[in-house]
């Protein structure tokens, strides 16, 4: 997950590794400036002015010191304090260059480790910007810069003297190059697959946690529906007496109703082997939903109102949602024996389907505790509006309940395509 360009209160992926990183580059960075200087002046006999290199490298070491400090502290290194971390550094270097020969100096690549570092750890745009920065003190150091030789001095080294010193700061140049991408790069950009990878379990468990609600949002629904033939079942045994013979009638209702039960558990099985994720039109799930409970519920009726079902906005359309819907239905029809108003609006942006019934509506406090586990305003265990809520969230719906005028409640869904998790976006029937 790319997190939005240009913010600057963005934590940095994997921060306290990428800071770590760069504190490690500049102790090498450190070293390596360190003996060339002394190389330069032992080998190859350069007077090198170290004053102003000195006080350079000094501060560079200042600033690794605050930075390793800094891994210390409990908050998150932010994309915008990175960034000023490396753009010190090509600051310092350049500074650095500009004392030393400019661009001619064998080191000038050290402008472009910043830039590789950004690179691989922040936004385009700060990476963008830097290299903006860096190929400007490049350009810079190519006309402004303190010669390495003096032309006073420079009659004093032969030609293959000063081939010598060239070459042997582009072998360490070269060197040092490998070094830092195998080194520091590498790790940082495994370190940032590793958290690529990590965000992917995540998002698999999140799956899979989803469907453990759909089917605990079915097993729900399954309770409630169950239970219609599991009295039936329970009024004709209390009607036997010892001694009493079941009629031709009593078994085929006994029959009928465990038929029942037995086809509502194989439908949950097979819902449970669909693709949870798939997106249907609107309308389409509507009408899917409403003849599946009609074949639960017969005797449910209702007054259905939908505009063309041309191009229907299409929405999540899983075992969860069915269930969720169905959930809602029945509560619904619970709360009266009137036939229930059911619209289905959509435009591009959204998709609503309101169910109005003509029950007795809902009190203040009842709309306050709605939504919470175990409470319901019916003898129930109260779970089935609580799971029906948390599975349309889950797929990027919402549920809200509000008086009807008039008398009754309204029951509405809400579906916005924004909302949709990706891997459902990506999935249609």
């Amino acid at each position: 997950m790319t997190p939005p360009a240009n913010r600057s209160d963005t934590p940095l992926t994997d921060s306290r590794n990428a800071l770590l990183q760069l504190v490690y580059i500049r102790m090498a960075v450190l070293l390596c400036l360190c003996v060339a200087i002394l190389a330069g002046a032992s080998l190859f006999y350069v007077e090198i002015r170290l004053l102003g290199p000195g006080i350079t490298l000094l501060t560079l070491m200042a600033l690794t010191v605050l930075a390793y400090g800094r891994l210390y502290l409990q908050a998150p290194v932010l994309a915008a304090e990175f960034f000023a971390h490396l753009l010190a550094d090509a600051l310092l270097y350049s500074v650095f260059l500009f004392l030393a020969g400019g661009a001619q100096n064998p080191f000038a690549f050290l402008l472009l480790i910043p830039l590789i570092v950004a690179a691989t750890t922040l936004t385009w745009g700060y990476t963008l910007l830097l290299a903006v920065v860096v190929a400007g003190l490049y350009t810079s150091l190519l006309f402004l810069y303190i010669p390495l030789l003096a032309l006073a001095e420079a009659h004093r080294h032969s030609l293959v003297s000063y081939l010598d010193l060239q070459a042997s700061g582009l072998w360490l140049n070269f060197m040092l190059t490998v070094v830092i991408i195998t080194a520091f790069v590498i790790p940082m950009r495994r370190a940032l697959a590793e958290r690529e990878r990590e965000l992917y379990a995540l998002r698999e468990q999140g799956l899979r946690d989803q469907q453990l609600l759909s089917l605990a949002t079915a097993a729900a629904s399954t309770a409630h529906e169950l239970g219609t033939p599991l009295n039936t079942l329970q009024l004709v045994l209390d009607d036997l007496q010892p001694g009493d013979t079941l009629t031709t009638e009593d078994l085929q209702l006994l029959k009928e109703q465990t038929t029942l039960c037995a086809t509502r558990l194989q439908q949950i099985r097979e819902r449970a082997r669909r693709d949870p994720d798939c997106l249907q039109p609107l309308t389409q799930l509507v009408d899917e939903v409403l003849d599946e409970w009609r074949f639960m519920r017969p005797s449910a009726r209702w007054q259905l109102q939908s505009k063309d079902a041309h191009d229907a906005l299409p929405v999540p359309a899983g075992l969860g949602v069915r269930q969720a819907l169905i959930n809602l239905l029945n509560n619904a029809a619970d709360a009266s024996t009137e036939p229930l108003d059911i619209h289905v609006i959509w435009d591009q942006q959204q998709g609503r389907i309101r169910i109005h019934d003509q029950g007795p509506g809902l009190s203040g406090e009842q709309q306050r505790q709605l939504g919470k586990p175990f409470f319901s305003t019916k003898d129930s265990l109260g779970i089935g509006y609580f799971l029906s809520q948390t599975a349309l969230q889950a797929h990027g719906a919402d549920v809200q309940l509000r008086a009807r005028d008039g008398g009754g409640t309204v029951t509405e869904i809400l579906f916005q395509p924004g909302n949709i998790p990706a891997a459902q976006g990506a999935s249609h029937d």
